[in-house]
């Protein structure tokens, strides 16, 4: 009597799936990697469409507003000021007095919350108006009304 060998009707689906899995793997690194760009779609992808500043750039002060970029010293009046970014919930500033100790830096680390308030740095009142890793603007303020 001859026997019949069940074992290939049961393969043949876990074959269709690895031989599929292979093709849509290799579709998919050929889609990613393996063609062109279309240059409609170039300016996407370098960086033209965001409006950035310069990596040169440095900060700056501009009616009454304080721009300050990462590692960029910005002096103003009596201070000069160095932008370290935000860190939980932070903002970093290296503060120098210019009057006392123009060479020594006073980390300060004030919450945000508090910057958007106001924060005292030199002889001045600022009010933070924005802050990210890229950036951080603060606003003078003159305030007569003993403000700490």
């Amino acid at each position: 009597m001859k026997t019949v060998n069940n074992n290939n009707r049961r393969r043949w689906p876990t074959r269709l799936f690895f031989i599929s899995a292979t093709a849509l793997g290799l579709y998919l690194g050929w889609l990613v990697l393996g063609r062109a760009p279309d240059p409609r779609y170039q300016r996407y992808f370098s960086g033209a469409a965001r409006m950035e500043m310069p990596a040169d750039a440095g900060s700056f002060v501009r009616k009454n507003m304080l721009y300050l970029f990462p590692d960029s010293p910005l002096a103003f009046e009596d201070i000069r000021l160095v932008y370290r970014g935000c860190e939980d919930g932070k903002l970093l500033l290296d503060l120098f007095l210019l009057d006392l100790d123009p060479e020594y830096a006073y980390l300060q680390r004030v919450a945000i919350p508090q910057a958007e308030k106001g924060v005292r740095l030199g002889k001045r009142t600022y009010v933070l108006h924005e802050a990210n890793r890229r950036n951080a603007r603060l606003a003078v303020v003159d305030r007569d009304d003993g403000f700490p």
